[in-house]
C-alpha cells in the first residue's frame, strides 16, 4: 500500500491507490471533524436511526422485541408502515399499480428533479441489485470504461460488479477515513478517457460524505461520461441537488432513510442517458431499460413486484413529506447524532472523543 501522499497513478485494469492505509482513530484524531469521529469509531453503537425524539415509540407497539436497531438500514419502521402490509394485492390490481405510480412520482419530488428530464426505476431486490442494473445496463458494450471512485465497502462493490461482468474499469481507491479527493480524479481523467463514473455519496461502512457535487462539476470540464451516484445511505436525509451535480443515475433502497422495509431498491435517471442505453444490458432481469419501458407502458413490474413492501413505502414516503420532508428528517437525525455524541463524551468507554474534544 502507498504511503499518504504518494503521487497519483492510472494504469489500464489496475488499481489506483491514493494515500491508501489504515487509520486507528483512537491513537490520532487531531485531523478529523467530530462528524468523522463518530461515525468511524463509534459507528456501530449509533448509526443514523429512525426512533424520533420526544416519543416515546414503544407505546406505539412498534417494536415488538424491544429492540432498537442503530443501523443504517434495515431500521426501525413506525406502526403504520408495519401495518400497511396487511393488506394483500395482487401486482395487476388497480390499488397496487396505482401505488407503484405514485411511488415513482414522490421519489422524483424528493430528488427534487423534473420528471419530463428524470424517471424512476423500482427495482426487485436489495440497494446492490439497482447498482448492478445501473452498471450492467449503462456501460455500452463497445468501448465502455468505468472510473470507479471508492473510500469504502460499497466504493468496492461496484469494481466487484464490472468485474462480474467484465467491464473495463479503473478502480481509484483512497482511505476508507477520507473522502474522495478532487485532484486525484481531476488527474484520473486527464490520463484516460471514460463512459462512466460511480461514486458513493455516503459511504455506508464509513460514514464519510464525498464531494458529489464537485467531482460532478469536474466531469463537466473534461468529458461528457455519465455520472453514477450511490446514494444507498444518504437519500431523503442527506439534500443532493443532482442537476447541480450533474448526476444521471442515483440508486437507493427502500429500507434506508425514507424508513420503509427491505425488499426493493429504485434509480432516480436521466431519461435521456436511460433510453440511449437500451440495448447494452448484459442481463435480463437487470435491464433498466426494459423495466422502464414496462411500467411505463402499463405500470406493472416485467417480474412478480414485492406487493406488501412497496405498500409500506407508500406509508413511509407519506411520512417523510409529515415530518418535512428531506429537510425535516436531516435535523432529526442531526439531533439524535448530537445526543449520542454528548452521552458518548461522558462515558469513559469512549476516551478517543474526550481526547478529540479536549485536543481542541
Amino acid at each position: 500500500m502507498m504511503k499518504h501522499g504518494a503521487k497519483f497513478a492510472c494504469t489500464h485494469a489496475k488499481t489506483v491507490h491514493a494515500g491508501l492505509g489504515q487509520h486507528n482513530l483512537t491513537q490520532d484524531t487531531r485531523g478529523l471533524t467530530p462528524s468523522r469521529i463518530f461515525t468511524c469509531s463509534t459507528a456501530r453503537y449509533f448509526s443514523a436511526t429512525s426512533l424520533p425524539l420526544n416519543r416515546n415509540r414503544d407505546q406505539e407497539g412498534i417494536h415488538n422485541s424491544g429492540k432498537k436497531l442503530f443501523t443504517p438500514g434495515p431500521l426501525c419502521t413506525s406502526k403504520t408502515v408495519k401495518e400497511a402490509m396487511l393488506l394483500d394485492y395482487g401486482s395487476r390490481d388497480t390499488t397496487f399499480i396505482e401505488t407503484v405510480k405514485y411511488i415513482r412520482e414522490k421519489l422524483l419530488d424528493v430528488a427534487g428533479v423534473d420528471p419530463s428530464q428524470y424517471t424512476c426505476v423500482p427495482l426487485q431486490g436489495s440497494g446492490t441489485y439497482a447498482l448492478e442494473a445501473v452498471i450492467s445496463s449503462t456501460v455500452p458494450r463497445q468501448g465502455g470504461k468505468v472510473l470507479v471512485l471508492a473510500n469504502g465497502a460499497y466504493g468496492m462493490r461496484v469494481s466487484r460488479i464490472c468485474k462480474a461482468h467484465n467491464i473495463d474499469h479503473v478502480l481509484c481507491r483512497f482511505p476508507d477515513e477520507e473522502k474522495v479527493r478532487v485532484e486525484v480524479v481531476e488527474e484520473a481523467l486527464k490520463q484516460d478517457t471514460f463512459t462512466n463514473v460511480s461514486i458513493v455519496h455516503c459511504e455506508t461502512s464509513s460514514g464519510v460524505i464525498n464531494p458529489v457535487e464537485d467531482v460532478g462539476l469536474l466531469l463537466k470540464r473534461y468529458t461528457d461520461a455519465t455520472y453514477f451516484v450511490d446514494a444507498m445511505s444518504s437519500f431523503g436525509a442527506i439534500p443532493l441537488d443532482m442537476v447541480a451535480c450533474g448526476v444521471d443515475y442515483l440508486v437507493s433502497s427502500a429500507n434506508k432513510c425514507i424508513e420503509g422495509i427491505p425488499g426493493f431498491s429504485y434509480v432516480i435517471a436521466n431519461r435521456e442517458k436511460l433510453f440511449n442505453s437500451k440495448g447494452w444490458s448484459r442481463t435480463l432481469s437487470f435491464d433498466l431499460v426494459e423495466q422502464c419501458e414496462g411500467l411505463d407502458q402499463n405500470g406493472q413490474f416485467r417480474f412478480t413486484p414485492p406487493t406488501h413492501v412497496m405498500l409500506a413505502f407508500k406509508q413511509a414516503l407519506i411520512e417523510l413529506e409529515q415530518e418535512g420532508g428531506v429537510k425535516g428528517r436531516a435535523r432529526r437525525y442531526l439531533a439524535h447524532c448530537m445526543n449520542v455524541k454528548y452521552c458518548l463524551y461522558n462515558n469513559d468507554r469512549y476516551p478517543e472523543i474526550r481526547l478529540y474534544t479536549q485536543g481542541r
